[in-house]
């Protein structure tokens, strides 16, 4: 169903605009994580279609599970996908949620996580910068003594030294 989608958004873009279609986009939790890459680029170019009719209906599929899917290979490439080519305020849905989830640390040093944290970093502003920033000040002694943690820490130092 998500490669029909595909070449239906592809090929046929304006069609897909009436509510009812956007209803038929499947919900990419129902398949197990480890097949999550079958519709990694297929919801990749989705958001990067740059609709943000289309990627409100995906983030919103998505909404809850943002932490969860940020740790999966596959999935936290959509994820990125999302924060960086998503509007400002979508944006920061994401990032927020992603502070406020329990999984919140772990993203930190995690091996995908850290480079949806890095997107993040990138693109967040106002409130969401700030709760980016608190939790890595709240966690910055564990990301110190891992390699993916570092990589964070690295980021934000060489932003600073930009901007001094």
């Amino acid at each position: 169903m998500v490669c029909v989608w595909w070449v239906t958004v592809q090929v046929d873009f304006k069609s897909c605009f009436r509510p009812k279609p956007f209803g038929l986009l499947p919900n990419p939790l129902i398949l197990p994580s480890q097949y999550f890459f079958l519709i990694n680029y297929v919801l990749q170019h989705m958001v990067g279609l740059q609709s943000p009719e289309l990627t409100e209906v995906l983030v919103s599929q998505l909404q809850g599970n943002f932490a969860y899917l940020s740790q999966n290979k596959y999935a936290s490439n959509v994820v990125e996908k999302c924060l960086i080519e998503s509007e400002p305020d979508i944006a920061t849905k994401i990032i927020l949620e992603l502070v406020k989830s329990p999984n919140a640390p772990s993203l930190l040093v995690d091996p995908y996580g850290n480079f949806v944290i890095q997107s993040a970093l990138k693109v967040s502003r106002g409130i969401a910068k700030e709760c980016l920033r608190e939790l890595i000040l709240r966690n910055v002694n564990s990301m110190q003594s891992n390699l993916y943690g570092k990589k964070i820490l690295e980021k934000v130092e060489k932003k600073r030294t930009i901007y001094k």
